[in-house]
Protein backbone atom coordinates (compact mmCIF):
# COMPACT_ATOMS: atom_id res chain seq x y z
CA UNK A 1 0.00 0.00 0.00
CA UNK A 2 2.47 2.57 1.06
CA UNK A 3 4.52 1.61 -2.48
CA UNK A 4 1.22 3.01 -4.47
CA UNK A 5 0.87 6.01 -2.43
CA UNK A 6 4.67 6.68 -3.20
CA UNK A 7 4.24 5.99 -6.57
CA UNK A 8 0.47 8.57 -6.72
CA UNK A 9 2.71 11.20 -4.44
CA UNK A 10 5.32 11.34 -6.71
CA UNK A 11 3.01 11.49 -10.33
CA UNK A 12 1.61 14.40 -8.72
CA UNK A 13 4.74 16.19 -7.96
CA UNK A 14 5.88 15.15 -11.08
CA UNK A 15 2.62 16.64 -13.03
CA UNK A 16 2.57 19.78 -10.94
CA UNK A 17 6.19 20.39 -11.92
CA UNK A 18 5.60 19.72 -15.71
CA UNK A 19 8.06 16.31 -15.97
CA UNK A 20 7.40 13.46 -17.74
CA UNK A 21 5.76 11.10 -15.37
CA UNK A 22 7.25 7.47 -15.15
CA UNK A 23 6.09 4.53 -14.35
CA UNK A 24 7.43 1.39 -12.97
CA UNK A 25 5.87 -2.10 -12.97
CA UNK A 26 5.98 -4.19 -10.43
CA UNK A 27 6.10 -8.09 -11.70
CA UNK A 28 3.33 -10.20 -9.37
CA UNK A 29 5.00 -13.10 -7.94
CA UNK A 30 4.34 -16.35 -8.49
CA UNK A 31 1.15 -18.08 -6.57
CA UNK A 32 2.54 -21.50 -5.74
CA UNK A 33 -1.23 -22.47 -4.61
CA UNK A 34 -2.72 -21.71 -7.97
CA UNK A 35 0.46 -23.36 -9.64
CA UNK A 36 -0.57 -26.57 -7.65
CA UNK A 37 -4.30 -26.65 -8.24
CA UNK A 38 -3.99 -26.04 -12.00
CA UNK A 39 -1.08 -28.26 -12.42
CA UNK A 40 -3.42 -31.26 -10.30
CA UNK A 41 -6.30 -30.26 -12.94
CA UNK A 42 -3.93 -30.66 -15.54
CA UNK A 43 -2.61 -33.93 -14.71
CA UNK A 44 -6.39 -34.99 -13.98
CA UNK A 45 -7.33 -34.42 -17.75
CA UNK A 46 -4.47 -36.21 -18.61
CA UNK A 47 -5.10 -39.38 -17.17
CA UNK A 48 -8.80 -39.13 -18.36
CA UNK A 49 -7.12 -38.77 -21.87
CA UNK A 50 -5.29 -41.83 -21.55
CA UNK A 51 -7.83 -44.14 -20.28
CA UNK A 52 -9.93 -42.96 -23.34
CA UNK A 53 -6.81 -43.76 -25.31
CA UNK A 54 -6.20 -46.65 -23.98
CA UNK A 55 -9.86 -48.34 -24.25
CA UNK A 56 -9.32 -47.55 -27.71
CA UNK A 57 -6.17 -49.48 -28.15
CA UNK A 58 -7.24 -52.86 -26.04
CA UNK A 59 -5.07 -52.32 -23.70
CA UNK A 60 -4.94 -53.72 -20.11
CA UNK A 61 -7.87 -53.00 -18.22
CA UNK A 62 -6.47 -52.59 -14.63
CA UNK A 63 -4.80 -49.70 -16.54
CA UNK A 64 -7.58 -48.45 -18.39
CA UNK A 65 -9.30 -48.39 -14.81
CA UNK A 66 -6.90 -47.41 -12.67
CA UNK A 67 -6.29 -43.81 -14.95
CA UNK A 68 -10.55 -43.18 -14.73
CA UNK A 69 -10.58 -43.41 -11.10
CA UNK A 70 -7.48 -41.23 -10.17
CA UNK A 71 -8.24 -38.89 -12.87
CA UNK A 72 -11.95 -38.95 -12.18
CA UNK A 73 -11.65 -38.94 -8.24
CA UNK A 74 -8.80 -35.91 -8.83
CA UNK A 75 -11.80 -34.07 -10.80
CA UNK A 76 -14.47 -34.79 -8.47
CA UNK A 77 -12.28 -33.50 -5.80
CA UNK A 78 -11.64 -30.29 -7.54
CA UNK A 79 -15.55 -30.05 -7.73
CA UNK A 80 -16.72 -31.09 -4.55
CA UNK A 81 -14.33 -27.97 -2.93
CA UNK A 82 -15.47 -25.59 -5.85
CA UNK A 83 -19.06 -26.54 -4.68
CA UNK A 84 -18.05 -26.33 -1.23
CA UNK A 85 -16.70 -22.80 -1.36
CA UNK A 86 -19.54 -21.25 -3.15
CA UNK A 87 -21.99 -22.82 -1.29
CA UNK A 88 -20.31 -20.98 2.28
CA UNK A 89 -20.01 -17.50 -0.08
CA UNK A 90 -23.65 -17.57 -0.35
CA UNK A 91 -24.45 -18.80 3.22
CA UNK A 92 -21.46 -15.94 4.38
CA UNK A 93 -23.78 -13.35 2.06
CA UNK A 94 -27.12 -14.44 3.62
CA UNK A 95 -25.33 -13.65 7.05
CA UNK A 96 -23.90 -9.94 5.98
CA UNK A 97 -27.35 -9.21 4.85
CA UNK A 98 -29.26 -10.59 7.57
CA UNK A 99 -26.92 -8.74 10.01
CA UNK A 100 -27.20 -5.32 8.05
CA UNK A 101 -31.39 -5.65 8.08
CA UNK A 102 -31.44 -6.26 11.52
CA UNK A 103 -33.17 -9.84 11.20
CA UNK A 104 -32.61 -13.16 12.91
CA UNK A 105 -31.12 -16.22 11.51
CA UNK A 106 -34.34 -18.36 12.45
Amino acid sequence: MADKTAEIKRGLLAGIKGEKITTVEKKEDMDIDKILDQSGIALAIAALLCAFIGGMRKENRWGIRGALVFGGGTLAFHTLLFGIGIVCSILLIFLIFSFLTGGSLV
